[in-house]
């Protein structure tokens, strides 16, 4: 695995822009997630917009886990619950497992892969352990 460069003007200009720091209230939870949406929608984006978005979604993750604990959340309820805040139904998650397997997941007869997880984790910006 060769190792990546990052232009460091580059990723300051872009950390200038984020002002990414620890997340300790829900006003700065809410900023942090929408500069992280806006990056996730860069058809390419960059190795420094790659690196920020990967320090935007520790954070977010750091903070959920502070803050909103999961503890006995099977993976299945887990995903019930995302599928539903963000109005999604079966056929959305299509490119990441077929219907009838949400299905299945859904209602407690199957679980969820690792690479399933691994995808839906970067689909609802979230650790892949929530649905394993």
């Amino acid at each position: 695995m060769g190792l990546t460069l990052i232009d460091p003007a580059k990723y300051r200009r872009l950390v200038s822009r984020a002002l990414p720091k620890k997340i300790e209230t829900g006003e700065e939870f809410d900023r942090v997630v929408e500069r992280l949406e806006l990056l996730d929608r860069i058809e390419n984006p960059s190795t420094e917009e790659q690196a920020l978005i990967a320090l935007l979604a520790l954070l977010v993750e750091d903070y959920d886990t502070r803050y909103h604990p999961s503890p006995g959340v099977t993976g299945g309820e887990a995903l019930a619950y995302l599928m539903e805040a963000n109005n999604l139904r079966a056929a959305d998650l299509a490119d990441i497992m077929p219907r009838s397997r949400v299905s299945e997941v859904l209602a407690g007869r199957r679980a969820i892969s690792r690479e399933q997880a691994k995808k839906l984790g970067k689909r609802f910006k979230v650790t892949a352990d929530l649905f394993l």
